[in-house]
C-alpha cells in the first residue's frame, strides 16, 4: 500500500458520507428488512446525483418503506431483483427500465445493482 493511503475501514463516517453525496453517479441504497417480504424494503440513502437523474426530490422517502414512497415499484420485477442481489451477494445489471409514478416523471433508466452489508443493495442509476 502506498504511504499515506488508507483502507476503506480506516476512513471515518463523515468522509464516507461526503464521498457518497458527491458521487457524480446517481446512487440509491435500499435495505431489505425481511427477506420473505418485498414490502419490507426501505430506502436508506440517496445522493443528489440520483435526484438529478430521476428528476425528483427524494429526501421525503429516506427511511420509509417502498409501500409508503414508491408503491408502483412493487408492481415491477425490480424489488425481486434487488432481493436476489442481496441474498446472492452477486451484482446485477438490469439494463434499461421504463418507469413513472406520481413522484418520478416518465423516463427510461439504466440500473446496476450491487450488494452492500446489512441486507442492503446499492443501485447506480442513469436517466438514458
Amino acid at each position: 500500500m502506498h504511504q499515506g493511503a488508507c483502507t476503506v475501514h480506516e476512513v471515518d463516517l463523515h468522509t464516507s458520507l461526503n464521498a457518497f453525496r458527491n458521487l457524480p453517479t446517481g446512487v440509491a441504497v435500499w435495505q431489505l428488512r425481511d427477506s420473505k417480504d418485498l414490502r419490507s424494503f426501505r430506502l436508506v440513502g440517496v445522493n443528489p446525483a440520483a435526484e438529478r437523474e430521476l428528476r425528483a426530490q427524494l429526501g421525503f422517502a429516506v427511511g420509509k418503506s417502498i409501500t409508503d414512497c414508491f408503491p408502483k415499484l412493487l408492481e415491477t420485477p425490480v424489488p425481486e431483483r434487488y432481493r436476489r442481489v442481496i441474498l446472492s451477494g452477486t451484482p446485477d445489471t438490469f439494463g434499461e427500465f421504463e418507469y413513472r409514478d406520481a413522484r418520478i416523471p416518465e423516463g427510461v433508466f439504466w440500473f446496476d445493482c450491487f450488494p452492500l452489508p446489512d441486507c442492503c443493495c446499492g443501485v447506480a442509476l442513469e436517466n438514458i
